[in-house]
């Protein structure tokens, strides 16, 4: 079961902090994020907004992380263990109305 939380230490800065842990029976966990919009039929690129990615074991040790594609890592793991990962995202997307002559 995944858990997680969310916070938002410096609202003026548009960064939500993502904190979440699981167990995890494998050596080597992959964590995707969605690229779908919800409620649209559209695709976005929400992972180009996550930085400062990082894992570790229930020791607080760092473990290896590296993203595989633009939206999915991979963490290396000890098998039968709990992992706990966490990240910030940039949540202030500015959008631009259309001008009069579109």
């Amino acid at each position: 079961m995944l858990h997680y939380q969310l916070s938002i230490e410096k609202p003026l800065q548009h960064f939500i902090s993502f904190n979440g842990s699981f167990y995890s029976e494998k050596s080597t966990i992959q964590l995707q994020l969605a690229t779908w919009r919800p409620g649209r039929y559209q695709l976005m690129n929400y992972a180009k907004n996550i930085r400062f990615f990082k894992a570790f074991d229930q020791s607080g040790t760092k473990l290896i992380c590296k993203k595989t594609s633009k939206d999915c890592w991979e963490i290396e793991t000890t098998p039968n263990s709990h992992i706990y990962f966490q990240y910030e995202y940039y949540a202030c997307l500015l959008y631009t109305s259309p001008s009069p002559r579109d």
